[in-house]
């Protein structure tokens, strides 16, 4: 029977020695997992489980209460505005009753964290990434590099490609160049050192 499902989460890495992960939003969502919800993490292995329970979220008591709907715990983050967003990304400590050790764990990282799209509230903006054609992107170093022209999707990250006054710019989508949204809606990044390349610098021999 198929069943939509909506990726709202990635596996970033383990911790622990007792199966459990550090979860990180994506596509710009708030953090919407919650105690008992069930997911799907894709890719799946050949043989094991492709469906998980939440078990428990580190450190956040609110999301740990045993509660009937997990609507009551999505529906929470669902004030988040879309910079907000981007700072829940650093990670949070997850488990799932299905893995109990850190071999477990291990086979998870860099998988994509799914919920069934019934089970998420009506009012979570389901954010496609498309949507960031055409954004502004201003760099800390070198201002304004121009927009998002596309975007080149990949299975462990998205990569943008920038037009404008440095020429074309590919930059990686990850948590460590990202800074996230101004109010004027524009991405503030941080790029690493020789991703761009100055028009006088290319012209020095």
């Amino acid at each position: 029977m198929f069943e939509e499902l909506t990726a709202v989460a990635r596996v970033a890495k383990t911790y622990g020695s007792k199966g459990e992960v550090v979860v990180a939003t994506t596509n710009n969502l708030p953090f919407l997992l919650a105690q008992h919800m069930r997911v799907c993490i894709l890719p799946p292995e050949l043989t094991g489980h492709r469906w998980f329970t939440v078990k428990a979220i580190q450190g956040d008591d609110a999301h740990n209460d045993a509660h009937d709907d997990a609507h009551n715990d999505a529906s929470a983050a669902v004030g988040a505005t879309a910079h907000d967003a981007f700072h829940a990304r650093s990670g949070v400590v997850v488990s799932f009753n299905e893995v109990t050790t850190m071999n477990q764990a291990q086979t998870l990282v860099g998988k994509t964290i799914c919920v069934p799209t019934h089970a998420l509230p009506e009012d979570v903006v389901r954010y496609n990434a498309a949507d960031l054609i055409g954004t502004r992107v201003i760099d800390a170093n070198y201002g304004e590099l121009g927009t998002i022209d596309d975007i080149l999707f990949g299975p462990t990250q998205n990569v943008w490609v920038i037009q404008g006054r440095y020429g074309e710019i590919l930059l990686p989508a990850v948590d460590e160049f990202i800074e996230g949204f101004d109010e004027a809606g524009s991405i503030r990044v941080c790029t690493p050192t020789g991703l761009i390349e100055k028009p006088d610098e290319g012209e020095k021999h």
